[in-house]
């Protein structure tokens, strides 16, 4: 197919109907002559939209670069994506992840849909429903590229992986999983750590027990529970996540109701231990890793969330400081939790109330404690424990179609950038500022996917990859700066006082 084309889509997994609920994907029923897979397949349950019906990734193939890989013998990379969405929203959708600028590089793009809410994650922390259907969802994917993507033009063996937000959790958690290991050579983490605290679900079995009392359910037995979860509409599974959380889990930070667990030891589990874990003993893949964020991760819950012109509602934090914050923290015990949650709130903010005057602090807090410490810790853990390079970023370009860009590029604002997104209109003409550095960025996140590096010899700046001796990371605004020690006094005061 060209680059102007729909798409094609190609069923990797059964549609997951009622009797399949709760359980891993399975390979697709084989069809005999053409499969007709011009038109975009629907997403995965969501509120308002979406199917059961649902698995299926896109398959995009730059045509002149095909043909001439084709004379010569020669296969494409692949970038296979992994779309965000909080576990709760999104999917492979044309019209958040337009491949174009990809395909005039000569890559093949692979786009996936995979279970969300407690469709893809619920779990009984159990054999009978360990959990985690959305990730194994993605590895299924995944396997199907390695089998099918020569048939497409592209290389099986240059598979790299990349994600934003809860995609770049999930490419994470395949960077840390030996269940993964062999579907790619190369990881692009954007926005989302597996080691951060929203990337493993603190207690999946009473979250999933609570959804089934809400619908009913006459038993906590697993077994009686799924035959139960089975009749019921798949659709109720979805529209019931805001009920299930309780009071004092919404002052939260992060208070996703599904997300990844960590499973028993199954067959086809991905995550058996905590990430942290996996990631300080240095199990994992030995792969080259691209990875970062923004500067104003945090924006949208604070500037968003209301916090800075609704004094009532910033009360109700300060009044709630240690329930929003203290659960989210890696620490072992509930003391040494609480103990570090009023350092944090110290450093921060000082001894008194936060205050509107204080709203970059805040913004700065929730991008470190969701975003920043988690991806800094995994990319000194990686640089320290692999032989591959990782090239470390932040994005952090503030033109006004990102919006409100006062305290920081808001989360995942480089996805615009990278893909053609239908609500964010960023200029692509080169010889605008704006237009200049979208290409760049295309260029560099290209040159990753085709060698596993991101220079190309033609940009005047060099990306060096982060080590412990130079830690530089790329700093992105209107042009790319080369800088070393990342929000030094802030990421400093964490390793110091709030170790991973």
């Amino acid at each position: 197919m060209t680059q102007n084309s729909p798409g094609t889509h190609k069923s990797y997994a059964v549609p997951t109907k009622t009797h399949r609920q709760l359980h891993k994907s399975r390979p697709p029923v084989a069809w005999e002559g053409v499969r007709d897979a011009l038109e975009e397949a629907p997403l995965c349950l969501q509120p308002d939209k979406g199917s059961e019906d649902c698995l299926y990734l896109n398959v995009f193939v730059p045509e002149e670069a095909a043909a001439a890989a084709n004379a010569s013998g020669e296969l494409l990379p692949v970038l296979a994506w992994i779309p965000g969405g909080a576990y709760q929203h999104g999917g492979a959708s044309l019209a958040g992840f337009g491949p174009d600028f990809f395909l005039d590089r000569g890559i093949v793009v692979v786009t996936m849909n995979y279970r969300l809410s407690a469709l893809g994650f619920l779990s009984l922390e159990d054999e009978v429903v360990p959990g985690n259907a959305g990730l194994k969802d993605q590895v299924m994917a995944l396997e199907w590229v390695q089998k099918n993507i020569a048939a497409f033009g592209g290389d099986p063996s240059k598979v790299t992986i990349g994600g934003e937000s809860a995609g770049g959790c999930s490419t994470s958690h395949h960077l840390l999983s030996s269940r993964s290991a062999g579907l790619f050579r190369g990881v692009i983490s954007q926005n989302g750590q597996a080691v951060a605290p929203w990337g493993i679900a603190p207690r999946p079995r009473e979250m999933a027990l609570r959804l089934a009392a809400l619908l009913g359910a006459p038993t906590q037995d697993s077994e009686q529970l799924v035959a139960f979860l089975r009749q019921q509409d798949a659709q109720l599974f979805i529209n019931r996540d805001d009920e299930l959380l309780t009071d004092e889990e919404k002052f939260k930070i992060n208070h996703l109701p599904f997300s990844p667990v960590i499973e028993p030891e199954v067959e086809d589990a991905i995550v058996t231990e905590h990430p942290i874990k996996v990631l300080k003993e240095g199990r994992f893949n030995r792969v080259p890793v691209l990875t970062g964020g923004t500067s104003g991760e945090g924006v949208g819950f604070v500037v968003d969330g209301g916090y800075l012109n609704d004094t009532e509602k910033l009360q109700t934090f300060n009044d709630n400081f240690e329930l929003a914050v203290a659960p989210l923290v890696h620490l072992q015990t509930e003391d040494e939790r609480i103990n570090a949650t009023w350092k944090l709130h110290d450093f921060y903010f000082g001894q008194g109330d936060i205050t509107f005057d204080d709203a970059q602090s805040f913004v700065n807090l929730v991008t470190d404690l969701s975003f920043s410490e988690p991806t800094d810790s995994l990319v000194r853990y990686v640089s320290q424990l692999s032989d591959q390079p990782v090239y470390y970023y932040e994005f952090d370009y503030r033109g006004e179609v990102l919006g409100n860009t006062t305290y920081g590029t808001p989360h995942a604002g480089e996805i615009g950038f990278l893909f053609l997104v239908e609500h964010i209109p960023v200029a692509w003409d080169p010889t605008t500022v704006e237009g200049a550095l979208r290409q760049r960025l295309v260029d560099s996140w290209s040159n990753f996917v085709k060698h596993g590096n991101p220079n190309s010899g033609n940009d005047s700046v060099l990306w060096e990859p982060f080590t412990m001796s130079s830690p530089n990371f790329l700093h992105i605004t209107t042009e790319y700066s080369l800088e070393q020690n990342k929000d030094k006094e802030r990421m400093d005061f964490w390793h110091e006082n709030i170790p991973m």
